[in-house]
């Protein structure tokens, strides 16, 4: 089956074909944003939005453009919606209207509201205010069973225990904002510990998740603890650690921020303000200004320098850095955009000086050539223009579509100690965004190599993407009334790499063209969702392939396939249930082999009363090739109830508490005929657990 002749028809509906005018008007389930500041607020005061529900990554996220600038950058998401804390930026004196937008991912901009803003200059009444948080929870496994000897659990019974603890403070008086938090973490197994993988035995059972003591006014403003600095792409990109925080308003068009940081993310009590080790610090600084005066980020430029050394120390949450490394450099960053949010430009500059200091204990006592120190550049420019913005078809949908171009060129042994990138590399995207009403469409093609200095010892490879992605709600285009719900959702997507070598390279171990890699990958998900009163469902077909073009290898193919149906029914709001069911295969042409895999799983959930719910699962997989020498099969049942605790229950009149008992038995076989092998395996175990959420 291809699909790429139904990519090509899914792009001319959306794009060469309106949709038909009806009558009945088009409602967008767009969330409700309600204001959550006074009727003044100060130039340093957060400003908070509400949201009447959570947003799903996927629905898109949250712009605020405040006069002609905007914000959106520097929105800090909440658990109720999405705050501005004018740390870095504060906000201008007078009145201004605070624009709120829904922001797909197709980058359409949908307003949800527009809100008067009035900044005043002056001291108001001392307010302090103080939220405690704690939460214990618990996770225990009461009974379990197993076959054969050696499938047994690493703990057959146990009682694990954990506490998140934490406390905010904020405290306001002539003009100043003190804001503190911090939260702990305590866990009875060690294992679980914040620093397990650093200490082992010695991690501490309680420990410092996160803190930040602040303080700040119109002016400038400090922050101790775990903060995020850096804007510049190639250069310091906002590194979260644990340091210091100053930032300074210079004049009215003018902001210094200067930063010192741990080099790596680090928790715990040691080394409380991040700052003890020299050899292992990063200090940074950015100066930046607005170049338009009546329009405040219309055009903003900014300085930013770097001076950092690592060590080759462990992070508590990533693996070892191999190397000690320090750098040091400086570049400039510019963007800018119009009052209408219709042109964008954002592109920097950056050159570092990067080197591997000498470091005995990876030297182990051999003589090592030293690393030169190496001056390298890097820069990179997005530009975007929307083409159409909110024209309108007919009475109910709008039309939108912006074009973009990516730049990015990275030196051969460009380096910085904080900025995670590539070097050796050049590239260029062209993005193509456009939506009718909901139906939305993402074209984007990219270009890139590598060894830029034309090095005859290394392979040079070339790389090209090309990706679609479209979404069709055909109910929202050409519904019409009570037969609306008989459209279904449309998706497709398709992703095509092509890689390629370069010639052969000298001196570099390829003695032929033949060893030169040269292959096609391409990966297309075609989907359908359908839902009808109490029914619902949905069908899913996955096709990859893997097209081998390297010389004496044109059979080394690669394809697989998978093919998902769903069917689910809510015949009401205390229950519903739902059957999946699944096709998998993959194909080597080259060894004439394949493999199948056939899935099934049966899901329910019964909510029997408020504060009582029981969920269900049964699931079977079946594994096998088409000779025959092999299959597998692997069944799981689970059974839960779960009950909500009215103990210490919320002002809103939600529980704090839950209590849960889950029941799962696993059972396996594995079968191979070519080495003898013959497995089986079974699992049960009954885990029980309960949290309770205090403050």
């Amino acid at each position: 089956m291809r699909l790429v002749p139904i990519c090509s028809l899914l792009i001319a509906v959306l794009v060469l074909v309106p949709a038909p005018v009806r009558g009945q008007e088009h409602r967008n389930a767009d969330v409700t944003v309600t204001p959550a500041f006074g009727a003044a607020v100060r130039p340093d005061e957060p400003i908070a939005l509400r949201l009447d529900r959570p947003l799903p990554p996927a629905a898109g996220r949250i712009a605020v453009v405040i006069g002609h600038t905007d914000y959106s950058g520097l929105l800090e998401a909440t658990s109720t919606g999405v705050t501005y804390r004018p740390l870095t930026v504060p906000l201008p004196e007078g009145e201004h209207e605070l624009k709120v937008y829904l922001v797909s991912a197709n980058n359409e901009w949908r307003p949800l509201g527009a809100f008067p803003l009035r900044v005043v200059v002056g001291a108001r009444p001392a307010r302090a205010e103080l939220v405690p948080t704690f939460d214990f929870s618990n996770k225990g496994q009461i009974g379990e069973g197993h076959r054969p000897a050696n499938n047994a659990p690493d703990r057959a019974t146990y009682q694990d225990f954990t506490v998140n603890a934490g406390v905010r403070a904020k405290v306001a008086h002539s003009g100043w904002t003190t804001e503190t938090h911090i939260n702990l973490l305590g866990v009875s197994n060690r294992s679980e510990a914040l620093r397990f993988a650093d200490k082992a035995a010695a991690a501490p059972l309680v420990d410092v998740l996160d803190y930040v003591v602040g303080s700040q006014n119109h002016r400038g403003g400090f922050s101790l603890g775990h903060v995020t600095f850096g804007t510049n792409r190639h250069l310091l990109n906002t590194l979260a650690s644990r340091g210091a925080l100053a930032n300074l308003r210079l004049g009215s068009h003018g902001d210094l921020a200067l930063a010192a940081l741990h080099g790596s993310t680090i928790v715990g009590w040691d080394n409380f303000l991040g700052l003890e080790r020299r050899s292992h610090r990063v200090l940074t600084a950015t100066l930046g200004l607005e170049m338009l005066a009546k329009r405040p980020g219309g055009l903003r430029v900014e300085a930013s320098w770097l001076d950092g050394r690592l060590l080759p120390l462990t992070n508590f949450n990533e693996g070892r850095i191999n190397d000690a490394e320090q750098s040091r450099g400086g570049g400039v960053r510019m963007a800018a955009g119009d009052g209408k949010q219709r042109f964008r430009l954002d592109g920097g500059f950056a050159r570092s000086n990067f080197t591997n200091p000498a470091d005995p204990l990876l030297a182990q006592g051999a003589t090592v050539v030293p690393v030169e120190k190496t001056s390298r550049n890097a820069r990179y420019l997005d530009v975007s223009y929307a083409l159409l913005q909110g024209k309108r078809i007919g009475k109910t949908q709008l039309v939108n579509l912006t074009a973009m171009f990516r730049h990015e060129r990275v030196d051969p042994l460009y380096g910085s100690v904080v900025a995670d990138l590539r070097s050796d590399v050049l590239q260029n995207v062209l993005d193509l965004n456009g939506s009718i009403g909901p139906a939305t469409a993402q074209v984007s093609y990219t270009r890139a190599r590598d060894n830029l200095d034309d090095v005859d010892g290394i392979l040079k490879t070339f790389t090209r993407v090309f990706q679609v992605t479209t979404a069709m709600p055909l109910a929202s285009l050409w519904g019409d009334g009570r037969s609306s719900a008989w459209w279904p959702t449309m998706t497709y997507a398709l992703d095509q790499i092509h890689q390629r070598g370069a010639g052969v390279p000298l001196n570099a171990g390829f003695n032929s063209i033949a060893q030169i890699p040269n292959q096609i990958a391409t990966h297309q998900t075609l989907g359908v969702e359908w839902r009808r009163g109490v029914f619902g469902g949905s069908y899913r077909v996955n096709r990859t392939s893997q097209d081998s073009r390297q010389q004496g290898k044109e059979n080394s193919d690669l394809s697989g396939f998978v093919q998902h149906v769903a069917i689910s029914l809510a015949p009401g709001s205390r229950i519903d249930a739902q059957i999946d069911l699944a096709f998998e295969g993959a194909r080597n042409k080259e060894l004439a082999q394949a493999d199948l895999t056939r899935r099934v799983a049966l899901i329910g959930n019964w909510r029997a009363t408020s504060r009582t719910a029981v969920s269900m699962l049964v699931s079977a997989a079946l594994q096998g090739n088409e000779a025959r020498t092999s299959k597998s099969r692997d069944i799981e049942m689970t059974l839960g109830v779960s009950q909500s605790v009215p103990l210490f229950s919320r002002a809103s009149g939600k529980p704090r508490g839950q209590l849960f008992v889950r029941f799962v038995q696993q059972s396996g076989r594995r079968f191979d005929r070519v080495f003898g092998i013959d497995d089986r395996r079974q699992l049960s175990t009954l885990n029980t657990g309960f949290s309770l959420s205090l403050f």
